[in-house]
C-alpha cells in the first residue's frame, strides 16, 4: 500500500508540474494578433517587426526582445519563459528607420518619436506603427497560450495641393513645401505625449514632376497619439510656425 502511494504522488506530479528537465512543458506562448477594422486577422500583411518589453507588477523592467520579419513569419508570436507573477508587456509594431525609441527606466522615461526630433533636424515622417499592450499572469504550472491584440498607432495622411503655380521653372526641387505643425514630439509607453510642439516637413515631389499639372500631392505617416491640434501650412520658402 505504502509503494502504490509513493507511485500515486510521483505520476500527480508529473502531470501536473513542471520539471526541470523538460522546461517546454513550462512555457507561456504569446501570440500577436491585428484585426484592423474587421474580423480577419492581418498582422502578417501589416507588422515585420516587433520591439516587446516585460514588466513586473511593481513596473519593473524585466526583459526586451526585438522579433523580425523571419522570426514573426516561422510563429505569430513568441515563448515566454519567466517565473510565475504577473506581468505587464508593450509591443511596438514597425518600429524601423523612421521611428526611435529611447529607453529609459520607466514606463513614462521610454520615449518613441521621430529619429531627427532627437537628432534636431527636420521631421518629415513616421513609420506606420502599431502599439499592443498584455497584462499576463503566469503560473508554471504547465503550458498556457495568451494573446497581445495590436491596434493602429498611426494616421496616414495625403496632402494635395491644387491650383498651384508652376511657372516655367524647371528647378530640381518642389517650388511649395508643407509644414503640419503643432504636433507633440514624443509619446511614451502609458501613451502619453509630451507637451512639446512640433512641426513635420512633408516630402513634396520634385518640380518636374508637377510641370504637366497644378497639382502636388505628399504623403505621410504622424503617430496616432502625438496628433490632438494640427495646422498645415504651405509655403513658397520655409517659414516656421509659431
Amino acid at each position: 500500500m505504502k509503494k502504490a502511494i509513493i507511485l500515486y504522488i510521483l505520476l500527480l506530479v508529473t502531470v501536473t508540474g513542471c520539471i526541470k528537465e523538460n522546461l517546454d512543458d513550462c512555457e507561456t506562448t504569446l501570440y500577436f494578433s491585428y484585426l484592423g477594422d474587421g474580423t480577419k486577422e492581418i498582422f502578417p500583411q501589416k507588422i515585420e517587426k516587433v520591439d516587446m518589453y516585460i514588466y513586473n507588477q511593481n513596473n519593473v523592467f524585466v526583459q526586451k526582445t526585438v522579433l523580425n520579419r523571419k522570426e514573426l513569419n516561422r510563429q505569430r508570436g513568441t515563448t515566454l519563459n519567466l517565473p510565475s507573477g504577473q506581468y505587464h508587456i508593450i509591443c511596438w509594431g514597425n518600429s524601423l528607420n523612421d521611428t526611435r525609441i529611447n529607453e529609459g527606466s520607466s514606463l513614462q522615461n521610454n520615449l518613441v518619436g521621430a529619429p531627427h526630433y532627437f537628432t534636431k533636424e527636420l521631421i518629415s515622417t513616421n513609420d506606420s506603427l502599431y502599439f499592443g499592450e498584455r497584462e499576463i499572469t503566469i503560473f508554471n504550472e504547465g503550458y498556457k497560450v495568451d494573446t497581445v491584440y495590436f491596434s493602429s498607432a498611426h494616421i496616414k495622411m495625403q496632402i494635395e495641393l491644387e491650383g498651384l503655380d508652376v511657372g516655367s521653372t524647371r528647378a530640381a526641387i518642389s517650388p511649395v513645401s508643407i509644414e503640419m505643425g503643432k504636433l507633440s514630439s514624443t509619446v511614451d509607453f502609458t501613451k502619453t505625449f509630451s507637451n512639446e510642439r512640433v512641426s513635420y516637413f512633408l516630402l513634396t515631389p520634385t518640380h518636374k514632376s508637377l510641370v504637366q499639372s497644378s497639382t502636388c500631392y505628399a504623403l505621410m505617416m504622424i503617430m496616432k497619439y502625438i496628433c490632438d491640434c494640427v495646422i498645415f501650412r504651405a509655403m513658397k520658402k520655409y517659414t516656421p510656425c509659431n
